[in-house]
Formats: C-alpha cells, structure tokens, sequence
C-alpha cells in the first residue's frame, strides 16, 4: 500500500502513480523498499539515466513510481550499500529539504 508520504512525494514531482512494465531499461534503477516479507519487490522504483547534451553528461530520472513488482528487464539484484543506495535512503528520508 502506497503511504500518504509517498502520494505526497510523487505528486510534489508531478510524478504519476501507476502499475505499469517498462519494455526496456538502461540505466540505473533505484527501489525504495517498503518492509513487506510476502511481497519484497513491492516498493517505489526511481529509474535513472545518462544523457549526452554536447560536452556534458546529465543524470536525470526518467521515471519513478509505486509498484508491486520489479520492472520488466530491469535485471535487479541486491546492492550492498554503494551511492545508489544511500542516495535513495537520502530522497525516502529527506525529501522535503531536497526538493526546495
């Protein structure tokens, strides 16, 4: 079940909250888990990719929103905790000083 702080966070973004199946994935996936031992893969997923724009490389997210499974291709596997990790600790605990 999706919580009112995540309803509040997806909307702030103008983020859309959907069940849906990405055809393919490249780049970085990011699950904020929700503690549900019948359903582990049930949680927010923040999908994020690189784009090229002349001599820059730009990080952005393409999407993120609720799910009840793992994206479709997405090739998860548990991380230890590296920068991804921390920074989706960072945005699930801290998110209201980090979108202002």
């Amino acid at each position: 079940m999706v919580t009112n702080l995540q309803l509040i966070f997806l909307e702030y973004l103008n983020i859309s909250y959907k069940l849906c199946r990405e055809s393919r994935i490249k780049g970085k996936v990011i699950r904020l888990e929700e503690k549900d031992k019948t359903n582990p893969a049930k949680g927010i997923y923040i999908i994020m990719k690189l784009k090229a724009k002349k001599e820059e490389l730009i990080l952005y997210v393409e999407t993120a929103h609720y799910r009840k499974n793992e994206p479709y291709n997405a090739q998860l596997r548990k991380e230890t905790r590296r920068f991804m990790l921390i920074l989706g600790d960072m945005l699930k605990e801290d998110w209201n000083h980090l979108v202002k």
